[in-house]
């Protein structure tokens, strides 16, 4: 798998944070209300995500700077079906229904990308705080998608909150294709609750957060990967539906590579800007 595959797949992170930002539960009077992932049982909720990425990369090739330019984009629709629910958490069946790539590489078979992802199934489990564990898949399914998922930590908070208040969390995340503790991107962020409706069915909730991830040369990695960023977004929750309706984030990411042997050449450098959108709805 190429270095800049992985370094993409990273990017669908802040997608699957504001995925998992789900909210339920009775707002409990005087002191704030529950945010917790509490979707009901045989629901099955559509969901449409829209993915834009912009590339700029810049390295020194025979003695002069070299910029290639690159975007692309993703249509992706699919649907979570909740099968099961105990007290501890929930399990979702996600289904991909269809695909539409866009731009990239010329180098990259896009037909050959949407046939991999249309119809994958993933299982997973998802406890109240937002923490998820992926319980099965088939063998066909997209590696990068499981290990994404399953290395996520809770985003909720686990008391009651208010208008206003705010929490951080703090999580690795395995990059594509490796599974050392040294290939990882750590995401910090701070959530807010901005507001609630009338009747305390619907919150807002926007984040701000930082990546970082730092890997050194090896032997299968010939430079130092070395990534700073930021996550700007929000998202609408329905709390009578346990679900996410709308959400929204801005990435923008530096990368570096530097030679692992000094004074081969000099580091590159790509700057990575993506906006995603997604809304979901109950299936009728």
């Amino acid at each position: 798998m190429q270095r800049s595959h992985g370094c993409a797949r990273i990017h669908l992170l802040p997608w699957i944070l504001a995925c998992v930002l789900a909210a339920p539960a009775a707002a409990q009077a005087g002191a704030g209300v529950v945010l917790a992932i509490k979707p009901r049982l045989g629901d099955t909720l559509v969901t449409r995500f829209e993915q834009r990425l912009e590339m700029t990369g810049t390295a020194r090739l025979h003695g002069a700077d070299s910029t290639r330019r690159t975007s692309g984009s993703m249509l992706m629709l699919s649907r979570a079906l909740v099968q099961g629910r105990d007290e501890d958490g929930t399990e979702i069946a996600m289904i991909v229904d269809s695909v539409a790539l866009g731009g990239m590489n010329a180098g990259m078979n896009l037909e050959q990308l949407r046939r991999a992802a249309q119809g994958r199934r993933v299982n997973l489990r998802i406890t109240p705080d937002g923490a998820i564990t992926v319980l099965q898949r088939s063998a066909a399914d997209m590696p990068d998608l499981g290990a994404l998922v399953s290395a996520l930590q809770s985003t909720l908070p686990a008391a009651p909150v208010a208008p206003g208040a705010s929490w951080r969390r703090a999580m690795a995340v395995p990059v594509a294709g490796a599974s050392d503790a040294e290939h990882v991107a750590m995401l910090s962020a701070v959530y807010r609750l901005d507001s609630l409706s009338a009747d305390s069915s619907q919150a807002w909730i926007s984040m701000h957060g930082t990546i970082s991830r730092s890997a050194p040369a090896s032997a299968g990695q010939s430079a130092r990967v070395e990534s700073t960023g930021e996550v700007t977004g929000g998202m609408q929750i329905d709390r009578a539906l346990g679900w996410w309706v709308e959400s929204h984030a801005t990435i923008t990411l530096t990368t570096t590579l530097t030679p692992g042997i000094p004074g081969t050449s000099r580091p590159a450098r790509v700057e990575t800007r993506i906006t995603e959108e997604m809304r979901a709805r109950p299936s009728h």
